[in-house]
């Protein structure tokens, strides 16, 4: 009889910037910049206090001591000008980071008014991407690779569908046409959203237990070697005029292109299971549903297509073969990554700030070590996931 389950040992390699958070930024007592040399360090404090003369940890105390914002620029001038030595010889990273960051983080140092102090060091708070609690190191959650999956493999379905029962899908497109202003965007997206996946995954309207997606288990995948983190600006571009000013800038933690992590994916198919998940449409589906994205970013940003083709082609034989697809996943990676071609209704911000229903999003992100200047700008999350065991 055949196992009802099958493991997969699989491998990503990141191809683009890859940011996966949880909400977190660096905490600025415990890190500071080398402004001289572009560094960011980050250490431990117990560490730091442990190695400060008496003389310097009176001063730490002093600095401690006061309670206004004024505070925060005090203690980063004492660990910029007083002890940065120190500092250097017990941080546990050091992050080459973009020079305006630099520039912003020495601007702090001149301010004296709270309230400017709070909205600089809110401004340059740099976001964290996920890390192991105990040995430090960046993981890419089992969730996150999940939803990639589901999502593509949702719209593999929907095409399918569509083409040989397209009374089935009728009612979803029905739904989803409705969603035509603020007010009713999340309600009925949700509702749409549910309904599709009951259609598709023929699970019933209320047993869960039924979702094939249940049988799809995919573990936290960890680094195969040590990776280089970088911090970078998130940038927010208009699709109509990628390169006019006025972007949205935030400073962020990445993997970036070459990082490689391991682990497992189960599929489980008892045989009582009306729809089970096929591990060749998993892959055709996700394949599918990510190069259309894929086109549209290369159109948008020239220069990156030359770039993506080097970094695809040691991949090649594994993708040609269907041993390996391509996938974008993490914060930044685009409404249309997590929407399904044909139904996506997406509530984009005008510039006025009223908020509209459109069938595509007007803006998009990049990942850039320059605000102004995009000539290097790449889009986040693009992954390739290869299946060792195929």
């Amino acid at each position: 009889m055949n196992s009802p389950f099958k493991t997969y040992h699989v491998r990503l390699t990141t191809l683009t910037p890859l940011h996966i958070g949880t909400g977190e930024t660096f905490d600025f007592t415990q890190v500071t910049i080398d402004i001289q040399n572009n560094l960011l360090y980050t250490f431990n404090l117990i560490d730091l206090v442990n190695n400060l003369s008496p003389t310097e940890r009176e001063e730490l105390e002093r600095i401690a001591d006061t309670s206004s914002a004024e505070a925060l620029v005090k203690l980063q001038k004492f660990y910029c000008y007083r002890i940065l030595p120190k500092i250097i010889k017990i941080s546990r990273n050091c992050y080459k980071i973009p020079s305006e960051l630099t520039q912003a983080f020495e601007r702090t140092l001149k301010l004296t008014r709270e309230r400017d102090i709070y909205q600089q060091f809110n401004s340059i708070a740099i976001r964290s991407h996920l890390k192991d609690t105990f040995t430090g190191d960046p993981l890419i959650p089992g969730s996150s690779l999940k939803g990639a999956l589901r999502t593509g493999y949702l719209e593999g379905l929907y095409k399918e569908t569509s083409k040989i029962s397209p009374e089935k899908v009728k009612h979803i497109k029905g739904l989803v046409d409705q969603i035509s202003n603020e007010g009713s965007y999340k309600s009925l997206k949700e509702r749409a959203f549910k309904e599709l996946e009951n259609t598709l995954l023929k699970n019933g309207e209320e047993d869960i237990k039924l979702d094939p997606f249940k049988n799809l288990k995919v573990s936290d995948l960890s680094p195969k070697a040590k990776v280089a983190k970088e911090i970078v600006f998130a940038l927010n571009l208009r699709k109509q005029n990628p390169s006019s000013t006025g972007r949205l800038s935030v400073p962020i933690e990445i993997l970036p292109p070459g990082s490689v992590f391991e682990g497992k994916i189960k599929l489980v198919t008892p045989h009582d299971i009306v729809s089970p998940i096929k591990l060749e449409e998993l892959i055709s589906f996700n394949s599918s549903h990510y190069k259309a994205i894929l086109r549209e970013e290369v159109a948008l940003l020239t220069h990156f297509k030359k770039l993506f083709g080097e970094r695809l082609r040691p991949h090649k034989e594994a993708l040609d073969q269907k041993k390996a697809l391509l996938l974008k996943l993490g914060h930044h990676s685009g409404a249309s990554a997590v929407t399904i071609e044909g139904l996506r209704k997406i509530l984009v911000k005008t510039t006025g700030g009223r908020k509209i229903i459109k069938d595509s999003a007007t803006t998009f992100w990049v990942a850039s070590l320059n605000k102004r200047d995009i000539s290097q700008a790449e889009p986040f999350g693009w992954v390739v996931l290869e299946f060792l065991d195929l």
